[in-house]
């Protein structure tokens, strides 16, 4: 797929390409490509677990801030805001909530 993704910049380089009736502005032919796929199926429980698992080790091991495992964890969770979770955690181990 990245090799297609590249021909298509080079050739909007010399001909103009179009989406539907939109033009496509100006692209890098020479931009890095990288291909993101999204997950096949929503995670279940035993892939949730071992994956909070991991972030406890990581973040056990100083391999991870608790910042970005609490971010992980939201974004995974649907959590909208991550920052006023890791601050709600930090009360309640403070016993403040």
């Amino acid at each position: 797929m990245l090799p297609l993704a590249r021909m298509l910049l080079r050739a909007h380089a010399r001909y103009p390409l179009r989406v539907g009736r939109v033009a496509l502005s100006a692209l890098d032919a020479e931009a890095p490509l990288t291909l993101v796929w999204p997950p096949w199926q929503a995670a279940g429980s035993e892939e949730r677990a071992r994956d909070a698992g991991t972030l406890a080790t990581l973040g056990g091991a100083g391999l991870i801030s608790r910042e970005s495992g609490v971010r992980l964890v939201a974004e995974e969770y649907g959590l909208p805001d991550a920052a006023a979770e890791l601050a709600r955690i930090g009360e309640e181990r403070d016993g403040v909530g």
